[in-house]
């Protein structure tokens, strides 16, 4: 642990050195470091752009490696040891047919820890427990200050992990241990001022982060069309939340049952039908199976949404 954060330590202290270069060197005069294009011998046309070039392509480069140790100290830090904090299950409800809503009192610590919508936090039974499951938050960020709220699918222990079953079993009250919240979330931010449609994408449980992505409000102002995708309406949870959302709503089921007159098939289906108005503003954030989230991305392609446009929060 010592030694790993002298090396995160070194990483930094050596980026922030080559940053300091390569602003000094973007300040440095071209006369200085290159003689022979003094104004006095080029004459006096030469353009402040000619004259710089060489200061401005190291200070490139510098700010290149500056990225490379950041990326590198950002993955050490990765890679260090999860801390668990114990928490408690405040509720335990059915959400749909094989789905769970729980929502767990968690330490103020824990709870600011998560900032971006489409975090999530590791969690385990005790430390006795080797694998801990992975759980997007539903509920916004400072939603509430001690808590956060998951939707989860109940689903088997295999090879990657134990399944799903012991944290749906819990019942108010009992212990478990969570992680800060982890990873990036979706990196809307950073294409926010660029775009102004953007579009949803979610199956089944998949609704958890793009639930909370919808109740941050950090898409107000936007066209927002949410396509959301379960087997039949006995499977869609939250269904008596989405038209309180801010947000256009498109229900697509796989498998209805008898009576039903909404949309039926695959949400990707439903996508290339209606169309992208204007693609080069749109951006679209995806949660939910391989299948569906490879045949929205096939139909954004096709329709001209940029490749950066498309956002996933793991």
């Amino acid at each position: 642990q010592a030694s790993r954060q002298r090396v995160l330590m070194l990483l930094r202290t050596c980026a922030f050195g080559v940053l300091l270069v390569a602003q000094a060197h973007a300040f440095i005069s071209p006369a200085l470091l290159a003689p022979q294009l003094r104004r006095s011998t080029m004459g006096p046309c030469i353009s402040a752009a000619t004259r710089v070039r060489v200061p401005i392509q190291k200070s490139t480069a510098a700010r290149r490696i500056v990225k490379s140790l950041g990326a590198a100290a950002t993955n050490m830090q990765e890679k260090m040891p999860d801390v668990f904090a114990p928490a408690t299950v405040s509720s335990n409800t059915e959400a749909c047919e094989g789905m769970r809503k729980l929502v767990l009192k968690v330490d103020a610590s824990i709870a600011s820890s998560y900032a971006v919508p489409g975090q999530y936090t590791k969690a385990r039974s005790d430390d006795s427990q080797e694998k801990p499951g992975f759980y997007a938050m539903c509920s916004a960020p400072g939603a509430t200050p001690d808590s956060f709220e998951f939707l989860i699918k109940r689903t088997p222990a295999n090879d990657w992990g134990p399944g799903s079953g012991w944290i749906c079993d819990l019942k108010e009250g009992a212990a478990l241990d969570v992680t800060v919240a982890n990873g990036g979330g979706y990196k809307y931010a950073e294409l926010s001022e660029e775009v102004t449609d953007v579009l949803l994408f979610a199956t089944g449980s998949g609704i958890a982060p793009l639930k909370a992505t919808i109740e941050s409000g950090i898409l107000k102002g936007k066209n927002v069309k949410l396509y959301y995708g379960c087997r039949s309406a006995e499977t869609m949870p939250y269904s008596d939340l989405l038209a309180s959302w801010d947000c256009e709503v498109v229900s697509v089921l796989s498998q209805p049952t008898d009576g039903y007159d909404g949309r039926k098939g695959y949400i990707q289906d439903a996508l290339k039908s209606d169309g992208i108005a204007n693609p080069s503003k749109t951006c679209a954030l995806l949660c939910g199976v391989k299948g569906m989230t490879e045949g929205v991305k096939e139909v954004l392609k096709e329709a001209g949404v940029p490749d950066a446009n498309v956002i996933f929060n793991f």
